[in-house]
């Protein structure tokens, strides 16, 4: 294997959109085919690439999903140095599964439920937790 990456389903592609970028600053890497009617995106913040395509598009070429939720069980596990800053945006912006909290492991973290229902937690080691 060489590497591996995401490909999220949507059914609002404008509105995931702007939900990592105006939240979260994520900025477009890439938009398939323009602004105004994407169908994909590949969103970049440092070295955290999300890639999201629209219903449609994806059923067409794995027409199984075509049916199915879009979230679910799925997590996404995104290390970060500012876990407090987006804690107190995402309390704003989306639904917080699970609190900020300290782990067994040594790490603030805490979980958080995107418009399309994909978990993302949030995750900084204790060693770099800025008070």
């Amino acid at each position: 294997m060489i590497s591996i990456a995401n490909n999220l389903m949507t059914d609002d592609m404008l509105r995931t959109i702007a939900f990592y970028t105006e939240h979260l600053e994520f900025e477009i890497a890439m938009i398939v085919p323009d602004h105004v009617n994407p169908v994909w995106v590949m969103l970049k913040n440092k070295e955290v690439i999300l890639m999201f395509q629209n219903r449609e598009s994806l059923s067409s070429e794995i027409p199984f999903q075509k049916n199915e939720k879009t979230g679910g069980t799925f997590n996404l596990y995104i290390r970060t140095n500012e876990v407090q800053k987006i804690y107190e945006i995402m309390k704003v912006h989306a639904e917080i599964a699970s609190p900020l909290k300290e782990t067994f492991y040594g790490s603030l973290e805490f979980t958080a439920r995107d418009l399309n229902s994909y978990y993302l937690t949030f995750a900084q080691d204790l060693e770099n937790h800025i008070e």
